[in-house]
């Protein structure tokens, strides 16, 4: 018999009309039903108001932020102004498996205070999403190692106690990262428990625009440095400073470059490329010895 524990579904957005209807969709057909599902307008354009009506006599609640913020501001909104146990959260753009919920309130624990799961991923209109794979967070050491060494921890798939999550909340001021350094400090406080199904769908279309941010990006890496291993740090750095380099976005190259150059002075050619072994094609071999080379001569050049 499951246990009696009220959720409210906490989805924040800025426009998506037609993604966020499919989102509360997926809400809908839970075979756990939410106490709450919350809509949290952060200053769209579109009448997003109206899925209110649309999903009526589901528990569908609509806010409005009274200015212009972000997604973390609006998911903090959402859960002070939810009633229920636990705050479920989801994207907009994403959606639920429909025993996703079901699942969490089977395996809801006294020890644990917060709850992720598995996803897949969506890539391309027509095809199967397909699950992604992910490490175990208690196999690795610290947090920032199971972010960055290949867990997986999606905020669509985040279920809180609500009365922990209000002492620990998103940073508002972060635009990137806002996830990593919620579930680091979550981790610091509570327990989280990692739930292995693949029940959240997230919609990471090829081509798609991707909001970046380095400033935010570095700020977490920086706050988090201790607790991640030398090798997942330094490529971390290197992804990042090859992403910005081929996208032209200059300006956020010195966030990276000191410390690359320096690392660069200090590795060998096959040192380097062990940070890229998922570069199978020849192209992307190619990239990766064009970098090489670059740091190399920037290292030189001091």
């Amino acid at each position: 018999m499951m246990p009696n524990v009220t959720i409210a579904v906490v989805i924040p957005t800025h426009n998506r009309l037609e993604e966020l209807r499919r989102a509360i969709q997926s809400v809908v057909r839970q075979s756990y039903m939410p106490k709450q599902i919350w809509i949290i307008d952060d200053g769209s354009t579109e009448n997003v108001s109206i899925l209110k009506e649309e999903f009526n006599p589901f528990p569908v609640f609509y806010h409005r932020l009274s200015e212009k913020s972000n997604a973390n501001v609006a998911r903090n909104k959402g859960a002070e102004i939810s009633e229920a146990d636990y705050i479920a959260f989801l994207d907009s753009d994403d959606e639920w498996d429909t025993n996703h919920l079901s699942t969490f309130v089977a395996n809801v624990n006294p020890k644990a205070q917060g709850y992720f799961s598995g996803a897949k991923i969506y890539r391309k209109i027509g095809d199967q999403p397909i699950p992604k794979e992910t490490i175990l967070l208690s196999d690795v050491s610290s947090p920032m190692d199971f972010l960055l060494g290949g867990g997986f921890a999606q905020t669509s798939s985040f279920i809180i106690e609500r009365a922990a999550f209000l002492n620990c909340r998103f940073d508002p001021t972060l635009k990137r990262h806002q996830d990593f350094d919620f579930f680091v400090r979550f981790y610091q406080q509570f327990q989280w428990r990692q739930l292995l199904q693949h029940s959240v769908v997230v919609h990471w279309e090829e081509g798609r625009a991707i909001t970046r941010d380095a400033v935010s990006e570095m700020i977490v890496m920086r706050k988090y440095r201790a607790m991640i291993t030398p090798q997942l740090y330094h490529r971390y750095l290197f992804i990042q400073y090859d992403y910005f380099l081929k996208s032209g976005q200059n300006q956020f190259l010195s966030l990276y470059q000191n410390e690359l150059v320096h690392i660069s002075k200090q590795l060998t050619f096959s040192g380097f490329t062990a940070f890229f072994q998922d570069r199978k094609s020849i192209f992307g071999k190619f990239q990766v010895v064009v970098l090489f080379a670059y740091l190399k001569l920037k290292a030189a050049c001091i």
